[in-house]
């Protein structure tokens, strides 16, 4: 029946760090969070990136979220409802997602507490047991434990003051990789002691953000190779270890690879990379591979030859002097892998070296062969993704108040079985304890 809360909350986990088969590490998380909230709409929530402020009339929200340039600038605004709900913050799918929708959430407990919640209310009937009291900063705080079906929490509480200081929620199952999950309500207050000022219910709209009725998710932006991914390269030209003039007509393979190298070591590791692939798919006719030396006509196509017979490599050289590379395929330095296919396009771009090279590469050489377009399918794929991005986001952006028209209802046929086909059960199994979906 509080009139009013205030806390500054800490979110301890630990979480697995890298694979269960080399040994568990666990990393302690640290994550602050804060509640202040005025019955009856009046609230500041801030969690996970996500802040959400109600002044009673109104209620924003925005997202703080690095990989998608913070929601590619949207600010949330609604009425505010006139008594503040936790479904009122549930309703918008995003947020949702950031406070939770099980009991291990990032929705604070006080802040269920003071809305009624349901969810929490159906857990709290569970068994309770009570525990010995145990210290923080000097006060003996009572525990009890709670227990509902499969999960189990410990609250902390303040002797004097009955507030929530700690609840060791229930950790989520093993394969998300994260366990005891403490929150802390550090500085909790209710009423006269609440720690809330006027400022706190404001959240001023950004001169540039995108004003919007519901969130919606931003495509993650794809980091492109080069620029020139899925484009095509025309009028270049090389020369062969013999001085022939090699242009773009040429190379006319249906997979081409070519690999700027200079005398160093990480050319050597990719160029005999390149070869065990080029003797691997030996048998292939429609690829081609080249290693392109961008040394000037002073040193020798004898001596270039040499150095890759030292190395093991005997794949054809071609000769860039006259600056291909650096003009048309944008090479930055060496080495420098890319594919192209027999229009010349932009396959494959790989400056540096790369380990996996040897396991990747023959998959995309096979692909090209068969006369698909990966970078053609990625850029078309993230162009519909773009255009339903837009689409998704001027109806969040438009008017709330649409009319709604009723529809009459359409009478549905009786239910029948099927006459040509029937459902068989194989099999069945009750070992699997979170088996999802199966076919």
């Amino acid at each position: 029946q509080a009139q009013a809360y205030s806390d500054d909350g800490v979110l301890q986990l630990q979480v697995l760090q890298g694979d269960r088969s080399q040994g568990e590490a666990w990393q302690p998380v640290r994550a602050e969070f804060s509640t202040h909230y005025v019955r009856p709409n009046k609230l500041s929530l801030v969690v996970r990136g996500l802040r959400v402020v109600s002044n009673g009339k109104s209620l924003r929200a925005v997202i703080e979220d690095e990989a998608t340039n913070n929601y590619d600038g949207q600010f949330l605004e609604r009425k505010a409802p006139e008594n503040l709900h936790l479904a009122d913050l549930y309703s918008d799918v995003e947020m949702q997602n950031m406070l939770g929708d099980a009991v291990f959430d990032s929705t604070p407990w006080p802040l269920r507490l003071l809305t009624d919640d349901p969810a929490l209310k159906t857990f709290l009937s569970g068994e309770l047991g009570a525990m010995s009291d145990q210290p923080i900063d000097g006060v003996n705080y009572r525990r009890v434990r709670v227990r509902y079906q499969q999960s189990a929490a410990t609250l902390w509480i303040d002797p004097g003051t009955y507030l929530l200081r700690r609840v060791e929620l229930p950790p989520p199952s093993p394969e998300f990789g994260v366990r005891t999950c403490v929150a802390e309500y550090v500085n909790a207050h209710i009423n006269d002691q609440a720690q809330i000022a006027p400022q706190q219910f404001r959240l001023e709209q950004p001169a540039e953000a995108k004003l919007v009725h519901f969130f919606v998710p931003p495509p993650i932006a794809v980091e492109l190779p080069t620029p020139l991914f899925g484009k095509t390269v025309d009028e270049f030209q090389f020369e062969t270890a013999s001085g022939k003039r090699v242009t773009e007509k040429d190379i006319h393979a249906k997979a081409n690879v070519l690999v700027w190298f200079l005398d160093n070591d990480s050319s050597q590791q990719t160029l005999q990379q390149l070869q065990a692939v080029a003797e691997a798919m030996k048998e292939e006719r429609d690829v081609r591979f080249y290693a392109v030396s961008p040394l000037p006509d002073a040193v020798t196509s004898e001596s270039i030859t040499q150095k890759l017979k030292q190395w093991g490599v005997s794949i054809p050289l071609l000769r860039d002097t006259a600056g291909a590379g650096r003009d048309k395929f944008d090479v930055p330095g060496a080495p420098t892998l890319i594919v192209l296919d027999s229009k010349q396009r932009v396959q494959g771009f790989k400056a540096g070296t790369d380990p996996y090279m040897t396991e990747y590469l023959p998959d995309l050489l096979k692909r090209l062969v068969a006369g698909e377009n990966p970078a053609g399918e990625l850029a078309q794929m993230v162009a519909e993704e773009n255009a339903h991005y837009r689409q998704q986001l001027a109806a969040a952006q438009s008017d709330a108040s649409s009319t709604v028209l009723e529809l009459s209802e359409t009478p549905l046929a009786p239910a029948s079985n099927p006459t040509k086909m029937k459902l068989t059960k194989l099999w069945t199994s009750s070992e699997i304890g979170q088996p999802g979906n199966i076919t």
